[in-house]
């Protein structure tokens, strides 16, 4: 069996785009997502299929980066808003 060491990384996952603009290839799959995102239409869940290698995980990080974004920038004006409250 190969060991696998510490240090090693997958060149997949090393160089994997974290955010919308660095995937390469699935422009439409992006600008569905990021369509939809600008709109406020947020699903509840996002099915994303195909044979491997197409960036199925690779849209999926982004769109999590996308979301946890979108999420602490919600509660940072939620938190300034309740620092000017009386």
């Amino acid at each position: 069996m190969l060991q696998e060491s510490s240090s090693y990384l997958a060149l997949a996952r090393k160089y994997r785009p974290s955010n919308f603009e660095d995937v390469v290839g699935q422009e439409h799959v992006i600008a569905a997502l990021q369509h939809s995102i600008d709109n406020n239409r947020i699903h509840h869940a996002y099915l994303l299929t195909g044979t491997r290698g197409i960036g199925k995980t690779t849209i999926a990080l982004a769109l999590m980066n996308e979301f946890a974004m979108r999420y602490r920038m919600l509660n940072a004006t939620v938190n300034s808003k309740k620092d000017f409250e009386v």
